[in-house]
């Protein structure tokens, strides 16, 4: 039979930040700057034994977060191929005014022709049409997603070149 301690453990909500102990990653490559520690790391390139890979024109896209509880409608607009998402000024989108969102809150980045969303240990996570994430998540066009409780409509659109000479 437990003792009423037990009970109240499991309805404790704070944390003595002193007396935590972080395990060490056991999955490399996505880890919070605040812990110290790598955020990405791209995949390694392939060796020169292979037989070379069918030659494949990668694709530019253009990605755009807008804010939809921003009044002006703020929006962030990018080709990187890889970007984080947080209200650090270090972050390389700036979610300002919101506590509730991490310093570094997420990142996204580029594999090949596709983008994937990773939260990075946030406190108040990320979620994608409603569900939160726990993982790398491939992503679409025209899909919600929520850094705490700030929404962002996500949209991407493959960038060609024009056709018009050097304007």
């Amino acid at each position: 039979m437990g003792t009423g301690n037990d009970n109240e453990n499991r309805n404790t909500r704070w944390v003595d930040a002193d007396r935590l102990e972080i395990p060490e990653i056991t999955r490399p490559g996505f880890e919070a700057p605040v812990l110290k520690r790598r955020i990405w790391e791209p995949p390694a390139e392939a060796d020169a034994a292979d037989p070379p890979a069918k030659a494949q024109t990668p694709r530019r896209w253009q990605l755009r977060l807008l804010r939809m509880n921003s009044p002006a409608r703020e929006c962030f607009t990018t080709e990187e191929d890889r970007f984080t998402i947080g209200k650090s000024t270090d972050a390389d989108y700036t979610i300002a005014g919101n506590p509730a969102v991490s310093r570094i809150h997420a990142v996204i980045y580029r594999v090949g022709n596709d983008y994937y969303l990773e939260d990075q240990g946030s406190l108040n996570h990320t979620f994608v049409n409603e569900e939160m994430i726990t993982g790398p998540y491939r992503l679409r066009s025209s899909l919600l997603i929520r850094f705490a409780n700030e929404d962002f409509l996500f949209t991407m659109r493959e960038v060609t070149e024009s056709a018009g000479p050097g304007i």
